[in-house]
Order: structure tokens, then C-alpha cells, then sequence
């Protein structure tokens, strides 16, 4: 029996429910809705963090930006000074 496999549902070539077939997959409406919000409702929510943390960093101070510059240069000098310890030893 040859099936063909599409996202989000199985269409048999052969006839068939494909329930028997396959009894895990996402072939019922419900789970076709659930997936479909998913795969549209995901890339909207990860658009919408990504353009308030683009917004929120654009409106830091200078001061803001100096002190986390610093803050990670000495985080990077702690680490490599631990990473030059490991290799000495």
C-alpha cells in the first residue's frame, strides 16, 4: 500500500482512515486545528518578543550601554582567566 506523507495530516494513496496506520499522528480536525494555531500563533508571539526586545534596547541611556559593556568585558576577563588556570594546571 503506498502513502504519502503531507504536514499535518496523512493522505493514503491507497484509501483507507490511516487511523490503524498510524495512531499517533495528528490526523483528526482537532488535531490539525491544535497544529495549524500552533504554526501560526508561534512565529506571531516569537515576532512580537523579538520587536519588544529590539524597542526596549534601543531606548537604553549611554550610561545604561557603558555599564553593560562593562560588566561583560569583566565577565569575559573572569572566564578566561579561569579557562588560563585550567590549562596551566
Amino acid at each position: 500500500m503506498a502513502r504519502i506523507m503531507a504536514i499535518g495530516s496523512v493522505v493514503l494513496a491507497a484509501g483507507g482512515t490511516g487511523e490503524k496506520d498510524y495512531p499517533g499522528m495528528l490526523n483528526t480536525l482537532t488535531g490539525i486545528s491544535l497544529l495549524t494555531v500552533m504554526e501560526v500563533l508561534g512565529p506571531i508571539v516569537l515576532g512580537g518578543v523579538l520587536a519588544y526586545a529590539i524597542i526596549h534596547n534601543r531606548g537604553r541611556t549611554r550610561a545604561e550601554r557603558a555599564r553593560t559593556d562593562a560588566a561583560t568585558r569583566q565577565l569575559y576577563d573572569q572566564e578566561e582567566k579561569a579557562r588560563r588556570g585550567r590549562e596551566e594546571a
